[in-house]
Order: structure tokens, then sequence, then C-alpha cells
């Protein structure tokens, strides 16, 4: 591995944990990913990626199991207060989370499309020092 790539990676796979334990901790159910959306359209922009969030890659009639009205209210606002960034958390308001990042190659070539989940499951995560995420300080913050 040239020495530009072995100086380079600790600090990606580090701030790729830090990221991923970020995360781990603020949990959010579907149609409610309005803080890891945000994150992620946040993280996506600042690589020079095209991003189109919200009502512009989701069609609102085509969701399916969304949560009632006061639920995606009250994820919103806990969203906010666990330091969603705000340049982006109004696009996903009312359920509409879909990011989409584009990233177009010098030459023409195949396309790849990666599809990636951003919600959680309601569980409740075990709290004792056997499990990892407590023991390292990145268990949920939030309920069940």
């Amino acid at each position: 591995m040239p020495d530009h790539f072995s100086s380079v990676l600790p600090d990606v796979a580090a701030r790729a944990v830090e990221t991923r334990r970020d995360l781990h901790r603020f949990p959010e159910l579907g149609m409610t990913e309005f803080r890891t959306a945000s994150i992620v359209a946040e993280r996506l922009t600042a690589l020079g990626l095209d991003v189109k969030l919200g009502r512009e890659v989701m069609d609102s009639a085509s969701r399916m199991g969304m949560p009632p009205e006061a639920a995606l209210d009250l994820a919103y606002r806990a969203a906010e207060a666990a330091g969603a960034p705000a340049k982006f958390l109004p696009s996903f308001a009312g359920g509409h989370t879909g990011v989409v990042g584009t990233l177009k190659g010098a030459a023409p070539g195949p396309t790849i499309a990666l599809r990636v989940d951003m919600d959680a499951l309601p569980i409740l995560e075990n709290d004792t020092q056997a499990h990892l995420p407590a023991r390292e300080g990145f268990a949920s913050a939030r309920p069940a």
C-alpha cells in the first residue's frame, strides 16, 4: 500500500467508527430517521456529491408503514435536540427521509447503485458491561 494511503486510512477508519457509534446512540425508526438522514446529507454534500433530499426523491403516496403525525413530530423534535444538522433537517419533515447522493465520474462507464437502510429496530438494548456499546459508552440514548 502506498505511503499516502497508509497515513490516511487510520483517520478514515477512526472517523467511520466514531460516526457509526454516534448513529448507534440515536436510533430512529422507519420514516423518522431525521437526524441520521441529516448527517448523511451533510457528509455526502461535504464530499462534493450531488445530493437530493426528502420529497425530491420520495413519492409521498408510495410510502408504507407511516407512523402517526404526532410520532413524526416527536421524532423531528428529538432529532433537533440531538444535534441534527439544521441546514438539512427541514428537508425531511413529515417522514420524507430519503437521501440520494450521486457521484459522477470523469468518463462514461457503468453505473453502480447502492441502497442503504438507515432505520433502527424498536428493541431494548442490553445495558450490561458484557455488551460492547454499553461498556464503551455508545449504547442507545433512547428507550426502545
